[in-house]
């Protein structure tokens, strides 16, 4: 438990979409963070929360931004569709790599299959240990 914020939290080392690193520049600046540079340098530079009462994933705002840039448009709601979208890797302490794939960062609609909606949300908040 993280005492400070009252939350599970584990450090977190990094986050990638389809591969790339999430630098937390927002796509067509310049950007601070060189290319291929993760935003969460350092053992207390990012954290995650665990949450298994939340269903979807929250990062901070800059690289929300940027995982839905780089997910790109849903377009339809098929399996063929969700096939053709990227992993979310976030890599933990120790260097473990955990895998998000598109069907569990993508709700579908149950009420109207053909509608769905990407579970990647900004927030902005205190996110050191």
């Amino acid at each position: 438990v993280d005492a400070k914020h009252g939350e599970w939290a584990i450090a977190l080392h990094g986050v990638s979409v389809g591969g790339t690193p999430l630098t937390g520049a927002t796509a067509g600046s310049s950007g601070a963070a060189s290319a291929g540079a993760s935003a969460c340098r350092g053992v207390d530079s990012c954290r995650a929360v665990l949450d298994s009462g939340s269903a979807g994933i929250a990062l901070p705002g800059p690289m929300a931004r940027e995982a839905r840039h780089l997910i790109g448009d849903l377009g339809d709601c098929s399996a063929a569709a969700l096939a053709a979208l990227p992993r979310l890797t976030f890599v933990f302490n120790g260097g473990r790599a955990y895998d998000v794939h598109p069907t569990e960062y993508v709700e579908i609609s149950p009420i109207d299959p053909s509608r769905c909606r990407l579970q990647v949300q900004a927030i902005d908040r205190d996110d050191s240990l």
